[in-house]
Order: structure tokens, then C-alpha cells, then sequence
């Protein structure tokens, strides 16, 4: 009965036991008692039944005996343990493989008093599958450390992209197949040409074609690294190039593309526009003997020499229609204005400097784009109109033709000396197409809508200063509303400074528009007086009205 009662206590100690989380490394006692103090020869047994041999600790006296190697060094008992009784298994640097029912006998002479099992569960503190993610992605990040270093030395292909007007750009080649000695390195464009030549451990200029004559370059003693990288100058084209490596057998070791992609800025206007500014600036040093050329697709758009323009290498198309800064050479603004631009000129332009001796020295690419106007409408539709207005004091003997240039080329419509040439529209447009009767190319009939609108947005300025709104606001409604009808005003009266100038004090030559832009100086820093107001036309009136509204805004 005393042993019943002991095995149940025990055994509750067990399960109390297993309820303990326990880590690898750590140190565990197994509980087990027994009152050993009666018994003249006791010895004391802690074994696991899965285990060959399957003593984990055996105290007799004062020996250990029969241990199995797994537990060598790692348990150990109190010294005391049979006279008292606590027969407890101390267990240190834990295992996963610890992890099992151990059980604690207890016998005298061969025979056995006592049987008690303890439950035990080793976990890990850092799990195996944590620790192999971990590893997997110290691999992985070690790895694409190392493939990103030496990423161009495997890669296929590359993608580089500059702006246009870079001095160069380098086309990246690397491998790490050794190259013998004697290869030949070959760089061609997507059309074929060939770029550079390198062979013979020199370079092969005479391979070269034309249009890179004196703009690659290659590193010297390029086969031992592996590096085949161009540097191209000037690039203004975009481009597919590869980069190919021969064996002296012609066979290949090593080909490689770069995807070169120039991004060239582009300029946006409305049809019908004065001109339009190509921009291209420089902070380099430029000699005062340099030429500057813009160029279209092949042909010449202006040509700047020798301190001047050269307008007879210009093509007949872009003559007089052009115009470069004064000491363009120091201030380094190579811009090229194009007046009255058409859809015609949606080109890409390349202005390139040349030094006297004919090298590059800057190429910078520009593209136009002139958005032509849209007009839209319903199939079935009795008529349409379609828009052009202008400002530009135009002779009375000019001509207004309008044609179509798509799909096949017509002719829709002529005026010409005062009316309408019908025998000279194409057939296919006769008695369909028509023009205002009252059409005037002068002054005068064309300036009565840039009036309209000033004096619409002039009201609404007025009404806003009564409020007495702060000058901020007067000033932003002045540059987001009025300023464009001034500006508007401007272009055109510049047209008059070849005109004959009048006296500010005289309202004659106001009337016909014969006043020029050093008149229009004259009336901002003149102040107004009420009567002359009256004497001046409604155009010099509402005119004055807006500049002198905008000066007292600012």
C-alpha cells in the first residue's frame, strides 16, 4: 500500500514535470523519491527503455555504473541520495534527442521496490526550419550581392539611357570567358556599321564607319580584365549595339547587346504661332572660332561662322526664317529661333559645334512637334468651318491660298486681289468652299477681336480694384487673365517699328495704327490726363487702359 502511494505522487511530480517548457542547453532535475533509509543495500536506476544500452544513470554505494555515452558528463545525483531518499536526476546541457520518458527504479538485492516514469520535452530556441530560412536567405542576400557586383560580367544585354547633349556615354561590356590572345573585339550599331574595331592589341580606325570616326573609345590592355566597355562621344542616336569577341578562327567567344536610348527634349507650339525656340545652353568654354550648325533630318537649318550668319548654306526652305543670339560663342546660348513654324517642320534638330579644325565638340538634339489644329465633325453635316485667324498687318495684295496636302495634294480655295479665284481651286472643290466677304488683310479689320477680348477682361479688373482686393491678387488675375491680350498686342506693334513714328502728343497716327513701340514706352511712364483720353481712338484708349492698369497693379 506504501508503494501505491509513493508511484502516485511521483507520478504526479512527472506530469507537473512535463508541463515545463525546456530549451536546448538548459538543466532539468527529474523528480523521484523513495524512503531509502530502511533499506540496508539500495540502488537506484534512471534508464530509457528506447536507448541500447538504456542506462542513463545507476547509483550504487557510492558508484556509477553501466552510463550510456549520450549522458557521459551531463547527470549526476546528490551525494547523499540513498540515505535521504531524493533520488532526483539532475540533467544538464540539454538535447532535442533528451527529449523522452525516463524512469526512475528502485531496488535491493536485484529486487524492485519502486517504478517511476518522468516525462520530458527538449524544444529548440531557435527552430530548424527559422534556422534554414535563415541561412536560404543569408545565401540568397550574399548571392545577389555578389551578382549585382558582378552583374556585367554575366548579363546578355544592358540598358543605358543619357540625356541628349551629354559629352559621352560609356556602353558597358564585361565577361568572364578568358580571351585569348589575338581576339578581335568588334562593336557595331543596329544598322550594321561598325562602331569601333579593337585587334591586335590596338585600335582599327580605318574599320571604323564614318559616322564614328573620332568618337570611340576603348580602355587599353582590355583582354586581361575582361572589359570590353566603349566610350561612345557625342551620342545622339538610339540605338541597339553589340558588342562581339573573335578567336582568330573568326569563331565567337563572347557577344553582348546595349540598348542605348537617347532621350531628346521636345518642344511644343500651336500651329500658327510667330516662332518657336529650339533651346540648347552650354557653360563650356567655346572658342571664338568655332561653327555652329543646326541641322533637320540632312538638311541645313542655320549656320553660324566667323561671327556671323551664314545664310547661303542655309537650304531654301528654312531661309530668313531663322535667327541664332548675338555672341552666342560667350554667352554660351547656341538656342535657334524658327519663325512661323507649320507641321511641316515636325523634325528632330541637331546643332552641333565644330572646332576649326572640323572636331566635335558639343551635339545637343531637339525635337518639334507643331500641334496642328483639329476640327471634327459629323458625317452628313452641311458645312464646316475651318479656323485661322491672324493678327499680322498683312499687304492688301497678298494671297490666301488654302490646300490639302493628304492623301494626294489640292487645291481648296485662292484669294487673291480683293476676291475669290475660283478657276483656280482643283474641281473636286469648286462652288463648295467660301471665305468672309468683308475679308481684310489690314490692320484694322484684324484687331477688333484683340480689343473684344481686352475689354472684357479689362471690366472684370476694374470690378476687382472697387473691392479693394490686396495687390497680389490684382497682380496674379493681371498675369493669368489680361497679360497674354498685351502680349498679343506687343507682337503685333512691333511689326510697326519700320513704320513712321508720330509724336506722343498727336492722335492722328494713333488712329491708322502708325505709332510705333517707343510710342507705346511713351504712354506707360507718361501719366494720363483726362482729356486727352477723349482725343485718342478707342484702340489707343483701351490700350493705354491695360498697361497703365497693369503698371498700377504691379
Amino acid at each position: 500500500m506504501k508503494m501505491l502511494v509513493v508511484f502516485v505522487i511521483l507520478l504526479h511530480v512527472s506530469q507537473h514535470a512535463s508541463a515545463v517548457e525546456l530549451y536546448e542547453g538548459e538543466s532539468f532535475i527529474l523528480p523521484c523519491k523513495f524512503n531509502t533509509f530502511r533499506l540496508r543495500h539500495p540502488s537506484v536506476l534512471w534508464s530509457r527503455s528506447d536507448l541500447s544500452p538504456p542506462t542513463v544513470h545507476q547509483l550504487q554505494g557510492d558508484e556509477l555504473k553501466e552510463q550510456n555515452q549520450r549522458y557521459s558528463g551531463r547527470t549526476s545525483m546528490k551525494t547523499d541520495a540513498l540515505e535521504t531518499g531524493d533520488l532526483s536526476l539532475k540533467l544538464t546541457d540539454l538535447q532535442l534527442s533528451d527529449s523522452a520518458t525516463y524512469t526512475c527504479s528502485v531496488r535491493e538485492y536485484g529486487r524492485e521496490l519502486s517504478q517511476s516514469d518522468v516525462q520530458l520535452q527538449v524544444k529548440e530556441r531557435f527552430p530548424s526550419w527559422a534556422k534554414a530560412l535563415l541561412v536560404l536567405l543569408v545565401l540568397l542576400v550574399v548571392s545577389g550581392g555578389l551578382l549585382f557586383h558582378f552583374r556585367q560580367h554575366f548579363m546578355s544585354g544592358y540598358k543605358v539611357e543619357v540625356d541628349s547633349g551629354v559629352e559621352s556615354v560609356q556602353l558597358p561590356c564585361k565577361t568572364i570567358v578568358h580571351l585569348p590572345k589575338g581576339t578581335k573585339v568588334e562593336w557595331k550599331d543596329g544598322d550594321s556599321r561598325k562602331v569601333h574595331v579593337y585587334q591586335s592589341s590596338s585600335e582599327q580606325p580605318e574599320e571604323q564607319h564614318d559616322f564614328y570616326r573620332g568618337r570611340t573609345k576603348m580602355e587599353r590592355n582590355l583582354l586581361k580584365p575582361g572589359d570590353l566597355s566603349l566610350t561612345l562621344k557625342h551620342p545622339t542616336d538610339t540605338h541597339t549595339y553589340t558588342c562581339t569577341a573573335y578567336n582568330k578562327r573568326g569563331d565567337i567567344l563572347m557577344e553582348k547587346q546595349v540598348q542605348l536610348t537617347v532621350r531628346v527634349p521636345q518642344v511644343e507650339v500651336e500651329d500658327g504661332v510667330e516662332s518657336v525656340q529650339l533651346p540648347f545652353t552650354t557653360t563650356l568654354h567655346l572658342p571664338q572660332d568655332a561653327k555652329v550648325e543646326w541641322m533637320d533630318d540632312y538638311r541645313k537649318v542655320h549656320v553660324y561662322q566667323s561671327g556671323s550668319d551664314q545664310p547661303e548654306e542655309q537650304h531654301q526652305r528654312y531661309r530668313d526664317r531663322t535667327k541664332m543670339n548675338e555672341d552666342l560663342l560667350k554667352t554660351g546660348d547656341l538656342s535657334l529661333t524658327l519663325r512661323l513654324p507649320t507641321d511641316w517642320d515636325n523634325r528632330t534638330y541637331t546643332c552641333t559645334v565644330y572646332s576649326r579644325e572640323g572636331n566635335i565638340l558639343l551635339r545637343k538634339q531637339v525635337e518639334l512637334r507643331v500641334r496642328v489644329c483639329q476640327v471634327e465633325v459629323e458625317e452628313g453635316a452641311e458645312s464646316v468651318q475651318l479656323p485661322f485667324r491672324t493678327t499680322g498687318n498683312l499687304p492688301g495684295d497678298a494671297a490666301v491660298l488654302w490646300e490639302r496636302t493628304e492623301p494626294k495634294y489640292n487645291t481648296l480655295h485662292v484669294y487673291q486681289s480683293g476676291s475669290d479665284q475660283p478657276l483656280k481651286q482643283d474641281q473636286d472643290y469648286r462652288d463648295r468652299t467660301k471665305m468672309n466677304e468683308d475679308l481684310d488683310l489690314k490692320w484694322d479689320s484684324n484687331i477688333s477681336s484683340i480689343i473684344q477680348r481686352a475689354q472684357q477682361r479689362m471690366h472684370f479688373l476694374h470690378q476687382l480694384r472697387k473691392f479693394k482686393l490686396p495687390k497680389e491678387l490684382l497682380v496674379q488675375f493681371y498675369t493669368a487673365v489680361i497679360e497674354s491680350v498685351i502680349t498679343t498686342f506687343i507682337s503685333v506693334a512691333a511689326l510697326l517699328l519700320s513704320m513712321t513714328s508720330t509724336d506722343c502728343s498727336t492722335s492722328s497716327g494713333l488712329q491708322r495704327g502708325q505709332m510705333g513701340l517707343s510710342c507705346l514706352h511713351c504712354w506707360i511712364c507718361t501719366p494720363l490726363e483726362p482729356g486727352s483720353m477723349q482725343r485718342r481712338s478707342s484702340l489707343t484708349r483701351l490700350t493705354l487702359d491695360i498697361i497703365c492698369s497693369s503698371v498700377s497693379a504691379r
